[in-house]
């Protein structure tokens, strides 16, 4: 409501027939006629060279053979150079739909303000009351609709790491929060390997404390390792990434280097690095 009356009371001053900004492109358009040279052919028809071309304007029916004034409404600069030699306005041969007059009545027009709902006459009429509810055929939708990019509740897979193992043959281990005893069969593992390495092999019971030390020093000594509980009291118990990244390389850069990740523990995770 305030935005309409300011712009009606600014347009009210203007001087000129048209909105100020097609003022600023007609005097674009008079600069670009000077370059133009016109012949006057008589009546209200014009010929105008610019550069090997050549154009028809006619000033009554408001046309030029570029057709650029049709198109847009505003005089091109070939009929800008005829206007000029006629010693006419420039904005007389505007479309009306840039004038002065049109932007007037667009704005002249108010919103009536209202009063506030609580100052209305009470009617006679019912209060109005939504519709009824039915109840639609079928089973009734418990789950809402979800978007088409949108995943599914339990579509999601659990977190999971891929590590490398001594046979060179990637698995992938699902970590889960809930922690087991190790089994049975990897206790047999274990004692398996310490009748293999005898007194050679040298137990680790925790392996989060400066691990890769330890594991610099068995390389170094050429000392067989076996490394437990690796973090068992974290939320994402084992190895790392980036220390799954050391052991590959140690056993790259090693000869007759062996590392073997148990993959079947959840809390506990036995690392065993050997030499034979």
């Amino acid at each position: 409501m305030g935005r309409i009356h300011c712009r009606y009371d600014k347009a009210c001053a203007w001087e000129s027939l048209v909105t100020p900004k097609i003022r600023q492109k007609l005097n674009v358009i008079r600069q670009d006629s000077r370059m133009c040279i016109v012949v006057f052919a008589g009546g209200e028809e014009y010929e105008v060279t610019e550069g090997v071309s050549r154009f028809v304007v006619n000033l009554h029916a408001k046309s030029c053979a570029c057709r650029a004034w049709e198109i847009s409404g505003l005089p091109c600069k070939h009929a800008a150079v005829c206007i000029a030699r006629k010693r006419a306005n420039l904005e007389e041969y505007c479309d009306e739909y840039y004038s002065k007059a049109t932007y007037l009545r667009a704005y002249g027009g108010i919103i009536h303000p209202i009063s506030d709902e609580s100052m209305g006459p009470v009617g006679n009429h019912e209060v109005v009351e939504p519709p009824p509810l039915r109840r639609l055929p079928g089973r009734p939708k418990k789950n809402r609709r979800r978007e088409l990019d949108e995943p599914t509740p339990g579509s999601q897979s659990p977190r999971s790491s891929t590590i490398s193992l001594c046979n060179k043959r990637e698995r992938t281990i699902i970590f889960s929060s809930l922690a087991s005893a190790i089994s049975e069969r990897e206790r047999e593992r274990e004692r398996e390997r310490e009748r293999e390495y005898g007194e050679n092999l040298v137990h680790e019971a925790e392996g989060k404390p400066v691990l890769r030390q330890r594991l610099l020093l068995s390389t170094l000594s050429a000392t067989p390792v076996l490394i437990e509980d690796i973090r068992p009291d974290d939320t994402w118990p084992g190895l790392r990434p980036h220390e799954v990244s050391l052991l590959r390389l140690l056993e790259k850069i090693s000869n007759n280097c062996v590392v073997e990740i148990n993959e079947t523990g959840i809390s506990n995770l036995p690392l065993l690095l050997a030499y034979k």
